[in-house]
């Protein structure tokens, strides 16, 4: 089984002007092993979310699906960037979903929404701490 492990998460709030800043915060969330990706809570996803609002899609998934290529790219994109926004070029609703899932798994990464064909995904960034 599992164990319970402390993990930094985000909690956006507003500023002047619209701006976003972020504000560690701690939580307990359920892992099988530190790498694996988290769970987040409906606040958390909330946050996360209204975070990666103005972002514009940093990896954009083709016709060829994950590559190993992509997944490179996409943990580099999260290494950097901790939130990023994915597009998803293929027109197959059950097909995108699978990819996205896919490629969350693939990364640790945490699957915080999906829309249509743009998907947002957030993995804590292991030098940032507290």
């Amino acid at each position: 089984m599992g164990k319970d492990w402390t993990i930094d998460c985000v909690d956006v709030r507003r500023v002047h002007r619209g701006a976003t800043r972020y504000r560690p915060f701690r939580s307990r969330c359920v892992s099988s092993y530190p790498g694996d990706a988290m769970t987040l809570s409906a606040k958390q996803r909330q946050a996360l979310k209204t975070a990666a609002h103005h972002l514009k899609p940093v990896i954009i998934v083709g016709q060829k699906g994950t590559t190993d290529a992509l997944i490179r790219e996409t943990d580099a994109a999260l290494k950097a960037h901790e939130l990023i926004k994915v597009q998803i070029r293929q027109e197959e609703r059950e097909a995108r979903r699978h990819a996205a899932r896919e490629l969350a798994e693939a990364t640790a990464a945490t699957l915080v929404h999906q829309i249509g064909k743009t998907f947002i995904l957030y993995r804590q960034n292991p030098r940032t701490g507290p």
